[in-house]
């Protein structure tokens, strides 16, 4: 069975590698994450332990892992994606964000991001098109690999320090995780 495919932006991709387990959790649910080299770009660091000064260190993130095992794919958008692109910049969306939208929409898939005006912008452009976030990845994520409550809520707390994470205000499942 192949893998289903998802566009992600920065911040998602962010957010899934401060979990310290994207490749168990995109595995479990067959997921294959795709993004521009634009977003691929802003992907720089997650947040690490207190440094000597009490300030958290900042830990580098290597997109290289999970594009040698084949869960992320970083690709150009192609010439006939010319227009959704200035649709989206026009939106107001910067340039990355720009670039994955207009990639999820050129390629009608899923669009996974926690960016509030991410969302609302691929939702008014293209209201058909599914928008995923990190908590629904995670839940499905922790479903399939039969994790505890205890697991879950550890993974969770990794995820709000490492990917400095806040959930969007539209994501249905605010609910599930609040409720750990």
């Amino acid at each position: 069975m192949e893998n289903s495919a998802l566009v992600v932006d920065a911040c998602s991709l962010i957010n899934l590698h401060a979990t310290e387990q994207e490749g168990v959790l995109l595995t479990s649910i067959r997921v294959k994450l795709v993004t521009t080299p634009r977003a691929a770009s802003e992907v720089l660091y997650r947040y690490g332990p207190l440094d000597e000064e009490g300030q958290r260190t900042k830990i580098p993130i290597n997109l290289d892992v999970l594009t040698r095992v084949g869960l992320l794919d970083v690709r150009d958008l192609d010439p006939d994606m010319a227009d959704l692109l200035v649709t989206a910049v026009s939106a107001g969306l910067r340039d990355a964000d720009a670039t994955v939208v207009a990639l999820a929409q050129g390629l009608s898939l899923p669009l996974l991001s926690d960016d509030n005006k991410v969302r609302k912008v691929s939702a008014r452009l293209k209201p058909v098109a599914p928008l995923e976030s990190t908590l629904g990845i995670l839940r499905r994520a922790t479903e399939a690999l039969g994790y505890s409550r205890d697991q879950i809520v550890a993974l969770i707390q990794q995820l709000r320090y490492s990917g400095n994470f806040i959930a969007p205000k539209t994501d249905a499942h605010v609910g599930w995780s609040e409720g750990l």
